[in-house]
């Protein structure tokens, strides 16, 4: 029995997995809730989402603790007497970054001409404290409000239609409800990245719904590993009688060492690119190794056990419908 690894259980001990995941969303969940409530935003959504404008003020030496301060309140003071409503300034390698948008309706011109006038007065005020040759040129990216709510609907549109795409060749390749609990489980790794998103406060641009697709992808990938091996594992032991919870666990023990061995892989690559990486990078890798655990715990622990919930269920359903269809005949016979 051992041997066939019956003694690995996994769909046994599947309200503990369920509970660990429930738990990371709840508490994501209950963070959005408060930050909405204290008027911070949900998420912290970068401009890609929001539009509006990102400023880099770059400088020409890495800011200490206390230059970043004075740098900071300088940068502040001037989107502050201008009437901006910005994000928290943030530091970067050299420099510093800030999110900030008008609460006035300005044309395209008069706003162009305001954010000339904003890096002006920054660099005015800065080279007074640090001399001119403290500052470098800025950086400014603006996206306007009907821009950020397109990339919205074409960041739901791609994750919708990949997660159709998932279902259908899942449901065709293996079985439907092989497609559902696959599904299920990408609902789960998105769920845990938003979690950890608002929790940790991680900024949301275009780059995490990329890091969304490409875990969609690669956790897809780890499922169906283990889904083939429980198809093959149904026809080989059918004789045996085992139940699916058995198999469930038979095809994840002999399969649980690729998906972990190919996860730490990647995961190296990831790690180093966050670590090293400039912010604009890291707001890729962060959320992605995010999902890669995520993915890899949904592939090993959450699709298979709602594999065997759902198969389990549709048995018990087909028995009784035979019971209540046998009990029929029986009493229209007498």
């Amino acid at each position: 029995m051992k041997k066939l690894g019956l003694s690995f259980k996994i769909v046994e001990h599947k309200l503990i997995w369920f509970l660990i995941s429930l738990s990371i969303i709840v508490i994501g969940g209950i963070c959005m809730l408060i930050f909405g409530l204290t008027g911070n935003g949900v998420l912290n959504m970068g401009v890609d989402f929001t539009g509006g404008n990102v400023l880099t003020v770059n400088t020409n030496v890495y800011l200490n603790d206390d230059q970043f301060k004075e740098v900071k309140n300088e940068v502040e003071d001037v989107l502050k007497e201008n009437d901006l409503t910005f994000s928290p300034v943030q530091s970067i390698e050299k420099g510093v970054t800030v999110k900030y948008s008008n609460k006035n309706d300005l044309t395209k011109e008069q706003m162009s001409d305001l954010n000339l006038e904003v890096q002006s007065q920054i660099e005015t005020r800065l080279s007074a404290i640090y001399g001119e040759d403290f500052v470098k040129p800025f950086g400014l990216d603006s996206v306007s409000a009907s821009a950020s709510l397109q990339l919205w609907l074409n960041a739901l549109l791609c994750i919708s239609i990949a997660a159709a795409l998932i279902l259908i060749y899942v449901g065709f390749r293996f079985e439907f409800l092989s497609g559902i609990s696959a599904l299920i489980g990408l609902l789960h790794d998105i769920l845990i990245m938003v979690a950890f998103v608002a929790i940790f406060r991680i900024q949301v641009n275009s780059p995490f719904i990329a890091a969304i697709i490409t875990i969609i992808g690669y956790s897809i990938n780890n499922t169906i590993v283990i889904f083939d091996r429980i198809r093959e594992n149904k026809a080989l032991y059918k004789q045996q009688n085992y139940s699916s919870s058995q198999i469930v666990s038979i095809a994840v023990k002999e399969t649980i060492m690729r998906s972990i061995n190919t996860t730490i892989t990647t995961l190296c690559t990831i790690l180093v690119l966050f670590i090293i990486g400039v912010p604009s990078i890291r707001e890729f890798t962060g959320p992605i190794i995010i999902g890669l655990l995520a993915g890899t715990f949904s592939s090993i622990f959450i699709a298979p056990s709602l594999w065997s919930v759902f198969t389990d269920s549709n048995i018990k359903r087909k028995k009784k419908k035979e019971k209540d269809y046998q009990a029929i005949n029986k009493t229209v016979s007498e």
